[in-house]
C-alpha cells in the first residue's frame, strides 16, 4: 500500500481542524494545501504515489476521532523514508483527546488511588497459580520421563460434576510421554487430574473411563488417563512399566478390559 491523496487529506484534517468531538481546537498550520503538498512528497517510495504538486485539501465528509487521526500518523511514518516533523506534532497533539487522557492522574497521589478503587486489583480474574500439591504431582512425573504442557489449577466442569461439585481438586496437568524405538518416535498423550483426596478421585474414576483414554488409573487422589496405542499397534509398549512405577493402582480400567479393584 501507499500514502494515498486521501491518507493525506486525513492527516490534514487533523492538523486543521483536530479530532471529532474537540472542544478546542488550534490549528497547527496555516496554510493546508502546503501541508498537503509536503506531506505527499517527503519521502516518497514508490513511482505510483501521487505527487504533491497540484495537491488541493478536501474536507472529509466525516469527523475523525484522535485514536484515527494518531493511526494515520502512525501509517504514514511506516511507509515513509522521510517524515516530516508536523507528523509528530499532528500524532502529539491529538494524544491529549483521547478519552480519558484529561482525566487521567497528572503525577500520582493517594487521592488518585482512593478514586479508583472500584478498579480490580491487578491478576483479577487470573486463573490462580497451580498449587505445591499439584506441582509436586508434576514434578514426579517430569521425573519418569513425562513431558508436560500445560498445568492448570482448574478441571473440567464435567470432571467437577463427576466429583459432586467444584472445589475436589487441585488441578489438572496435560503432558506427553515420549519414546524414541528403531521403528519411530511414539508420543502418547497423558493427563492427571489430581484430587483433594481420594475419596474425590473415587467418585471421578467412572466418568473418567467414559473420557475416551485408553487407560485409566486411581491411585490415592490421582486420576491418570492415558492414551496407550493398542497391543497390535505397539507391542509391550514402554510407558506402562513407568505408569507402574506410580504405584499399585486401586481402580485400573484398560480399553476392552472392565474396571478392577
Amino acid at each position: 500500500m501507499t500514502v494515498t491523496k486521501l491518507h493525506v487529506d486525513v492527516l490534514v484534517q487533523a492538523a486543521m481542524f483536530g479530532p471529532l468531538g474537540a472542544e478546542q481546537w488550534t490549528p497547527l498550520v496555516e496554510d493546508a494545501n502546503a501541508l498537503g503538498r509536503d506531506l505527499l512528497s517527503s519521502g516518497r517510495r514508490a513511482s505510483g504515489e501521487p505527487s504533491g504538486q497540484e495537491y488541493v485539501f478536501e474536507p472529509l465528509p466525516i469527523g475523525i476521532t484522535a485514536i484515527e487521526g494518531i493511526k494515520a500518523c502512525d501509517y504514514y511514518r511506516y511507509q515513509r523514508a522521510r517524515v516530516p516533523a508536523v507528523v509528530v506534532k499532528i500524532r502529539d497533539t491529538l494524544v491529549d483527546h483521547l478519552d480519558g487522557w484529561r482525566e487521567a492522574p497528572w503525577g500520582w497521589g493517594p487521592d488518585d488511588i482512593a478514586a479508583r478503587l472500584d478498579r480490580p486489583a491487578p491478576g483479577a480474574g487470573l486463573p490462580p497459580p497451580p498449587s505445591a500439591v499439584l506441582t509436586d504431582v508434576v514434578a514426579r512425573l517430569e521425573g519418569l520421563g513425562f513431558e508436560s504442557s500445560h498445568v492448570r489449577s482448574k478441571v473440567s466442569s464435567a470432571a467437577d460434576e463427576a466429583a459432586g461439585g467444584p472445589g475436589g481438586f487441585h488441578g489438572s496437568a496435560h503432558g506427553t510421554y515420549v519414546e524414541s524405538r528403531p521403528d519411530g518416535r511414539w508420543v502418547t498423550q497423558w493427563q492427571v487430574l489430581v484430587a483433594t483426596s481420594a475419596e474425590v478421585a473415587r467418585r471421578v474414576f467412572p466418568w473418567a473411563v467414559t473420557n475416551g483414554s485408553s487407560d485409566v488409573r486411581q491411585l490415592d487422589n490421582l486420576v491418570m488417563l492415558t492414551d496407550v496405542p493398542s497391543p497390535e499397534m505397539w507391542p509391550d509398549p514402554d510407558v506402562l512399566p513407568a505408569l507402574e512405577l506410580l504405584g499399585q493402582p486401586e481402580q485400573h480400567w484398560r480399553k476392552g478390559a472392565t474396571p478392577r479393584r
